[in-house]
């Protein structure tokens, strides 16, 4: 359906467009996450995963950045939406490296940073900063921009928040596997 549609297409069209209008963005980054979405559970691979990549090549990881470092993420509701549509974008080792390319990962920690009394921002932070710890060096770039330290305090401000603890812990285990160091970091946190 989305490919027939040619939806993505639309929806970054209207980024492009429409990115000083929050509720034309929040639209758009809608239909991104919906269009991520596991579709087909007998199939081997998901549509949701393809249709990631291709947003991707559309060049929306730009777009969503330069969205995040706009006026519009004053408001909490508007980043958590830009963090969780992100987060949906983190599909591959290459689109995780593409986004700490594009300095994604200090963005993000610094957005953590500023809105952690925030639990929809923390937990949504926290879920992007779990699924592009998938990438090695975005584990140890994280950890050495102080992400797990800002994780842990999110944590501690959010105790009965079990969405944001879940996506808290799968970020500092994410960022734990395969080095030690990170490990050290995290428990000195």
């Amino acid at each position: 359906f989305v490919d027939s549609t040619g939806m993505l297409k639309l929806a970054v069209g209207v980024l492009e467009a429409w990115g000083a209008d929050s509720s034309m963005v929040l639209a758009a980054c809608g239909v991104l996450r919906a269009s991520t979405l596991a579709d087909d559970s007998r199939a081997r691979t998901s549509k949701g995963l393809e249709h990631a990549k291709a947003a991707v090549e559309l060049r929306v990881l730009p777009l969503l950045l330069a969205l995040l470092q706009s006026p519009l993420t004053s408001t909490p509701s508007f980043l958590a939406e830009l963090l969780g549509t992100l987060s949906r974008l983190t599909v591959t080792d290459a689109i995780c490296a593409q986004l700490a390319g594009l300095n994604a990962l200090k963005l993000a920690i610094s957005k953590l940073g500023d809105h952690v009394t925030d639990a929809a921002v923390a937990k949504q932070a926290c879920f992007f900063l779990a699924n592009i710890s998938g990438n090695d060096k975005c584990k140890e770039s994280i950890v050495n921009a102080g992400g797990h330290i800002a994780i842990v305090q999110a944590m501690l401000l959010h105790p009965n928040h079990a969405g944001m603890q879940t996506d808290a812990v799968a970020a500092l285990g994410n960022m734990a596997l395969r080095l030690p160091t990170n490990c050290t970091a995290i428990a000195e946190a």
